[in-house]
């Protein structure tokens, strides 16, 4: 499934420029006679392919050989689950007891929320202000910063501990509130109004955290061929938006390397010759490097100190290793990432079990994300681990892609 995932970092953007007569092409299964690109992936998204399983734990090389056949884009199935907007739902999960379990073994215990609306003087949302709940003594607890929407959400003993009593404070260029008495979550939104008019930060960093172990094959030559045209089209989205895209492959202890960065970047020739670099290979166990990857990305990559949107797409199907150690190291990079104002994203694929699903959704929750999960409708893949979440809607996953990062960076 790794290769699946790789598959739609490269063909995410390109659906920005898709009119709806493409789209309909791709669910029938007909070819655009516009396409003419006669772009190819291995029979192994439908399974079959020599040594190449799916799984966390193979070692493919990229050298198998290829059953040539044509691949469109769109046609892997996905949904989102926002725990935030389904916050009931997410408080009765208390009575599952794996969730419960997951909470102790990663040391995640996101309950006592609190939100914040920040709004300019005529009412318009604030982006990218600092928003710190501290305790009595004046240290920061946590730490966040609004979204495009002028939305924050900051947690009271997320690992544990027990803190009392928190003092808000919001600060936005130089002008600085402090909340003596903020309400959590459950009594309402801390909705507060600036002196200042907002600035219209228009920069956007956009990540793509990826596990590059064993199986990706072939699909690492397909993404070569797509990128630099899925590059090109996706800055036509936005003609005023500063967007800058970055990348970090990873794989495991042992492996040839722990993790691989490109750096954030406006010029698309950079990420593409840096792609091209890749191989797949690695892996062994079920665990992966992730905590490493996570660490790289958030402390090592110079994300904008001013920005719309900070996006990280976590893209993976198995989880870290399981130590003390590790599981401390995760909840410091997430607390980073969400004072940094860096939403996690994470897209999970076949493979996972239930105490990694509700690790993923709680990097989401955390830091102010939401959750990705790719399904069994398209038939491609392995099975997937039915998510533990309420209704939902099956879309296309590069379209629910889009739609995130339209609805982070508008």
């Amino acid at each position: 499934m790794k290769k699946l995932l790789i598959l739609f970092i490269l063909v995410v953007p390109a659906i920005f420029c898709y009119q709806c007569s493409e789209d309909n092409n791709v669910l029938t299964g007909e070819k655009s006679d516009t396409d003419k690109s006669g772009y190819y992936l291995s029979d192994a998204l439908g399974g079959g392919r020599e040594g190449g399983s799916g799984t966390s734990s193979g070692t493919g090389d990229g050298g198998d050989t290829i059953q040539q056949i044509p691949v469109e884009p769109g046609q892997i199935t996905a949904a989102e689950w926002n725990d935030l907007l389904s916050w009931d739902f997410w408080n009765n999960l208390g009575q599952n007891q794996e969730f419960e379990t997951a909470k102790g073994n990663w040391n995640f215990f996101p309950s006592e929320r609190y939100s914040f609306l920040i709004r300019d003087s005529r009412q318009r949302p604030v982006t990218d202000c600092e928003v710190r709940l501290k305790n009595i003594p004046g240290d920061v607890i946590w730490e966040a910063r609004t979204d495009n929407e002028g939305k924050a959400e900051l947690w009271l003993n997320l690992n544990g501990g027990i803190e009392d009593s928190p003092v808000a404070v919001v600060k936005y260029g130089d002008e600085e509130l402090i909340i003596v008495d903020p309400i959590e979550f459950d009594n309402g939104v801390n909705e507060v109004i600036l002196a200042t008019d907002r600035s219209n930060v228009q920069k956007a960093d956009i990540l793509f955290v990826v596990d590059a172990t064993g199986s990706m094959g072939d699909e690492i030559d397909y993404l070569k061929s797509e990128l630099l045209d899925v590059i090109r089209k996706s800055e036509l989205m936005n003609l005023q938006l500063e967007m800058r895209t970055g990348a970090v492959f990873y794989r495991d202890e042992g492996d040839d390397y722990l993790t691989r960065v490109s750096a954030f970047t406006a010029n698309p020739s950079q990420t593409l010759a840096f792609i091209k670099d890749q191989e797949a290979n690695g892996g062994g166990d079920y665990e992966e490097a992730v905590h490493t990857a996570l660490n790289t990305a958030i402390t090592q990559l110079s994300w904008s100190g001013s920005a719309r949107a900070r996006l990280l797409f976590l893209l993976l199907d198995a989880p870290p290793h399981h130590t003390d150690a590790i599981a401390n190291d995760i909840n410091d990079a997430v607390k980073e990432a969400a004072s940094k104002g860096i939403k996690i994203i994470p897209i999970s694929a076949s493979g996972i079990n239930k105490d990694t699903e509700f690790l993923f959704r709680f990097f989401a929750t955390s830091t102010n994300g939401t959750y990705v999960f790719i399904t069994d409708d398209s038939g491609i893949g392995g099975e997937h681990i039915e998510a533990t979440v309420g209704e939902y809607e099956v879309e296309l996953l590069n379209d629910l892609i889009v739609r995130l990062i339209t609805k982070y960076t508008l």
